[in-house]
């Protein structure tokens, strides 16, 4: 369920509250008016720095709430809260988040030029609100992706960009099935750098692979390149690797194949890595990844990626 929050000044409680009935009827949206938010006696700041970590967007009502002179013009303004809740949550949660509904006859500060905003037509506390201003709000909400739990939706898409701890268990490993007590486990790190809007991104992983496997143990210093990065807008991050080096750092026993493991790799060059964030772990992302030679299976694992 994605919540949505709704600010607008006293006089635009009717028409917030008519917004909110909206998203109402809307597939897994739940409205957040600013009435339950900010309660007497609290200060305005720390409700609207609560609730960014919270909501999946905001909408916010611009009214002519107050009469204002500008360079000798009289014009009608929104109250200044609502500008700043509005350009505080545009900055935490990105414009695609924060949509903004004007009234006729209202004038924006200069910084606000350029600025897509939906129209509301005339403003009247208690009419209804315009059709077409209300289709396309709850089209917005409707389409608007949630929020994964644990991360901001800043410039850094969803805040997956940086460095990551990774650990990986193997399945299949050089077409190797693993099964208790063998093991082929993965421990690294992984950096990620990732487009704005979330479609591409660069990286890489290094770390070290230790498999048990019968009576031989051998250890593998590991290294990859991230070449794509997809984030899709529920959240879940589709990465490419290329294989970069593969080098036997240790060996011991008796090798299940006649290469012994060899130093040099040779197989799958590309790594497909499917990540979720489940939302009962917070911070956590989870996924599997697969690799294939020739059509088969030649790597197949689960992973787990942390702070």
């Amino acid at each position: 369920m994605k919540e949505i929050f709704i600010g607008s000044s006293k006089e635009g409680l009717e028409q917030a509250m008519q917004v909110a009935d909206i998203f109402s009827g809307a597939k897994d949206v739940k409205p957040l008016l600013w009435t339950e938010v900010f309660k007497l006696g609290d200060i305005t700041f720390m409700g609207i720095e609560n609730i960014a970590s919270r909501v999946a967007g905001a909408v916010f009502l611009a009214t002519p709430d107050d009469e204002s002179v500008i360079r000798e013009r009289r014009v009608w303004t929104p109250r200044a809260n609502v500008l700043f809740e509005y350009g505080y949550l545009t900055a935490m949660l990105t414009r695609r988040r924060v949509a903004l509904c004007l009234y006729s006859g209202v004038e924006l500060p200069s910084d606000f030029a350029g600025l897509t905003y939906v129209p509301m037509g005339t403003f009247e506390a208690t009419k209804p609100l315009d059709h077409q201003a209300s289709v396309k709000l709850k089209s917005w909400a409707t389409e608007l992706p949630t929020v994964q739990t644990g991360f901001s939706p800043t410039r850094q898409m969803h805040g997956y960009s940086g460095l990551w701890q990774t650990e990986i268990v193997y399945q299949v490993w050089r077409r190797i099935p693993f099964n208790d007590p063998d093991y082929a486990a993965l421990n690294g790190k992984t950096i990620l750098q990732i487009a704005p809007d979330g479609d591409g991104g660069t990286g890489c992983f290094f770390g070290n692979l230790q498999i048990q496997i019968g009576n031989c143990y051998a250890e593998f210093e590991i290294s990859d390149r991230v070449i794509d990065v997809k984030v899709s807008g529920d959240g879940s991050m589709k990465i490419r690797n290329t294989v970069q080096s593969r080098q036997r750092t240790r060996l011991e026993g008796d090798p299940p194949q006649r290469d012994g493991f060899e130093p040099d790799w040779r197989g799958a060059r590309e790594i497909d890595l499917f990540i979720h964030c489940p939302p009962d772990e917070p911070g956590i992302l989870r996924g599997h990844l697969s690799s294939e030679v020739g059509g088969n299976i030649y790597s197949k694992a689960t992973g787990k990626w942390y702070r």
